[in-house]
């Protein structure tokens, strides 16, 4: 947390924030297939949350990366964007 908020705490409070707040519609609701990816070192949010979330939305599919955290989307970002064509 000192690393994240070294510069402030604007955009942990916003990450919270996104986090809390009401999104307007239910998981469940989602029709369209979703892919879940989730950095099994990103200690800040653990793998449950993920998991719960994917088990919420119909059709999607959950990859937990062992070796990646916070940044897993700049280790894995061709194989995320394989998944989307």
């Amino acid at each position: 947390y000192r690393e994240a908020t070294r510069q402030g705490i604007h955009g942990l409070m916003n990450d919270l924030c996104h986090v809390v707040r009401d999104w307007g519609f239910a998981p469940e609701d989602i029709r369209c297939p979703v892919r879940i990816w989730h950095g099994r070192q990103y200690t800040q949010i653990p793998c449950a949350c993920a998991e719960s979330l994917a088990r919420r939305i119909p059709n999607s599919r959950l990859t937990i990366d062992d070796h990646s955290g916070r940044m897993l989307m700049l280790r894995r970002w061709e194989d995320i964007l394989a998944g989307c064509g």
